[in-house]
């Protein structure tokens, strides 16, 4: 079922240009240029805010705006386009655009802020005098309020003299508030942006939900709020594309085209955050994508300098919060409630609470309120979430891996037509072309045509090659014909019995197939190529049964097909018994689907699915809610895609070669 990519996928570090490299942290120190060639989906939001600069009022009552979403979402790379987009424009005119550091551990009260906007007015102007003024004032002033008060002023001055106003651009303007949390601090900021005319702040926050009041009003009630939405599939393809296209890497569309499904499945763990999508392009840039489990592990390997840092920089009791989640809900797949996080932990249930709320508009977990009862926690992001889990241990490796094989099968359904499905799964079978040597050869049988050896009775080698040769250029019939012959002549040799029961379920003759297959067991037993050509059988006729909803007949197949499963030695049984499965949720027989699952033992397979079903035949709101994000969404798209039942997205799968 794996595809193999084109020799020479893999792409060292060293033959891409260093200049060009895709700076995760600090876009910043990217060329312009490149910024906006790889940006992507938000450019219509990059207009609007233009558009909303140009509107503000000339005098006071100027509308702010906060962009909210978190961390690596890209909103360090948003207020730098806004930046160029006024550059660009004839805003530039009336407007300076200035961009504040991301980190700014130096402003600790007002009169720092103040004094960092004169220094980057400089730097943005290549002012010097404004720069050594900016040096001054901090010396002459030791008093924090007077700083305050003529730093302000020589702002304004600048402003007047150059007849511009100030767009200042601060990232993470929540960590700012709370450096400043000072009452009267506070109050003079939220004076400054209600009267001052030539200010207009677009800022940036993960949150703003703690709501820092002065005077008794909310700061962030003079802000208008944008949240950043994560990227959809092809909002990602497009980003990988662009960056490739920056990086000059030869044949990257047609690498992603080949791996698509395989993509889909490591994109879904991102959860459309633009950083971790870029951490999964040098994935793809540099790995195999054949095998999804170890590109996602390398994909977990990158972002752990990442997780490493935000876990670490949690104090200790929200560390082990975060820890006793991620742990739990990895076998269990559901939320958990603060008096079953407090019980486990040995903490005070009021204490947990609080420490939970801190975590969620930190980004770290998700509430989920179920009809007005106590929340319940699951940390917020999938790869997030699996990054924690495989680091404890090989049981949640395990269910990690069979999450992964779900999404692949689930998105290979996607990419295939409803025809191929019953053209398809046949085409699994296995033709044994190996035969005992003899002084007739294939290439003989093929140059000088394959009538002239059926009257060879004596001649098993040949009637065998010529049954290889008919059966490769599709001429199933004769392959047939042949076998019988070459039975004839030994009419127990298994090889013969396998190949005849291939060449009759070809031609839709699945009863018959089965009989020569159990045949081929009555012989040799343990011949796995049999065991999985007479399973592939069932399960064909399996489907055939289901198609036409005589469902007891569907049963019996299917328990065929599983005791063939149990005693072959291929490891993709369980595969085919769930792409079979996933098959029948598509024909709208949900029900059936959802039996067949908890009597087969598929589960932890086939969870998404059948979490899916239990939702759409109760209407449950906490089956969903409650999970914990590396499943969630994908059980969203799943019970998505299955409420109409009316299209049927078949499976398919490579054929499969026994020696």
């Amino acid at each position: 079922m794996e595809i193999v990519l084109s020799p020479g996928f893999s792409r060292s570090l060293k033959t891409i240009p260093e200049e060009k490299m895709e700076l995760l942290y600090n876009p910043d120190l990217m060329a312009e240029e490149e910024i906006k060639k790889t940006f992507v989906a938000r450019q219509s939001l990059v207009n609007e805010l233009v558009s909303l600069i140009e509107k503000q009022p000339q005098e006071a009552g100027i509308q702010h705006v906060m962009i909210l979403g978190p961390h690596g979402m890209g909103k360090t790379t948003l207020l730098l386009m806004v930046k160029f987009a006024v550059n660009d424009s004839g805003l530039a005119d009336r407007w300076l655009p200035i961009k504040f550091p991301e980190e700014l551990y130096g402003v600790y009260d007002l009169a720092d802020f103040w004094v960092e906007t004169l220094g980057l007015i400089a730097a943005e102007t290549a002012d010097e005098q404004l720069r050594q003024n900016a040096k001054r004032l901090k010396l002459e002033h030791p008093n924090n309020d007077e700083l305050q008060n003529v730093a302000l002023a020589a702002i304004k001055e600048w402003g007047l003299q150059n007849n511009k106003r100030l767009l200042l651009l601060v990232e993470n303007f929540d960590q700012v508030l709370k450096q400043i949390e000072g009452n009267h601090d506070s109050s003079r900021l939220r004076d400054v942006l209600m009267h001052e005319k030539s200010m207009f702040l677009l800022g940036g926050a993960t949150s703003l939900s703690h709501k820092k009041r002065a005077n008794n009003h909310a700061l962030d009630d003079l802000f208008k709020f944008y949240s950043l939405d994560e990227l959809k599939f092809e909002q990602t393809q497009n980003l990988l594309r662009s960056r490739a296209e920056v990086d000059q890497i030869p044949d990257f569309i047609e690498k992603l085209g080949a791996n698509h499904s395989r993509l889909r499945a490591l994109e879904y763990f991102t959860g459309g955050n633009p950083r971790l999508v870029l951490i999964l392009y040098r994935v793809v840039r540099q790995t195999d994508l054949s095998e999804v489990r170890l590109a996602l592990e390398k994909l977990l390997d990158e972002v752990t300098p990442y997780y490493k840092a935000k876990v670490e920089t949690l104090p200790a009791q929200q560390r082990k919060i975060v820890d006793h989640i991620a742990r739990v809900s990895s076998e269990t797949k559901e939320a958990l409630s603060p008096k079953e996080i407090a019980g486990a932990l040995r903490l005070p249930p009021n204490q947990v609470s609080s420490q939970l709320k801190r975590l969620s508009r930190l980004g770290y977990v998700r509430s989920a309120n179920l009809r007005g009862r106590s929340s319940y926690y699951t940390l917020s992001e999938p790869l997030y979430a699996i990054w924690h889990q495989l680091r404890f241990g090989r049981d949640d490796r395990l269910r990690i891996h069979r999450l992964i094989t779900f999404l692949r099968i689930w998105y290979e359904f996607e990419e295939i037509g409803p025809e191929s499905y019953h053209d398809h799964i046949y085409a699994m079978t296995s033709v044994v072309g190996n035969q005992p040597r003899s002084e007739i050869s294939v290439e003989q049988v093929a140059r000088d045509g394959v009538d002239g050896y059926a009257a060879l009775d004596g001649d098993f080698p040949g009637a065998m090659a010529a049954a290889n040769l008919s059966y490769s250029v599709g001429q199933i019939s004769e392959a047939l014909r042949y076998l019988d012959l070459a039975l004839k002549i030994r009419p127990h040799d298994d090889t013969a019995w396998n190949n005849r029961g291939v060449a009759l379920g070809s031609l839709g003759r699945y009863e018959e197939a089965i009989a020569s297959y159990n045949r081929t067991l009555e012989i040799r037993p343990d011949y796995d190529a049999a065991w999985n050509n007479r399973g592939l059988a069932y399960l064909k006729l399996f489907i055939k049964d289901s198609d036409r909803g005589e469902f007891d007949s569907a049963r019996s197949r299917w328990a065929e097909a599983l005791d063939s499963a149990k005693r072959s030695r291929d490891n993709d049984w369980p595969n085919d018994l769930a792409e079979a499965l996933l098959y029948i949720t598509k024909i709208g027989q949900l029900r059936f689907a959802r039996e067949l699952i908890g009597k087969s033992g598929l589960e932890d397979i086939l969870f998404p699915l059948a979490r899916a079903i239990d939702y759409l035949h109760s209407g449950e709101n906490a089956l969903i809610e409650k999970l914990s994000p590396e499943v969630k969404g994908i059980v969203e798209v799943v019970i998505e895609k299955l409420r109409p039942t009316a299209n049927v997205i078949p499976i398919r799968r490579q054929r499969r070669t026994v020696n």
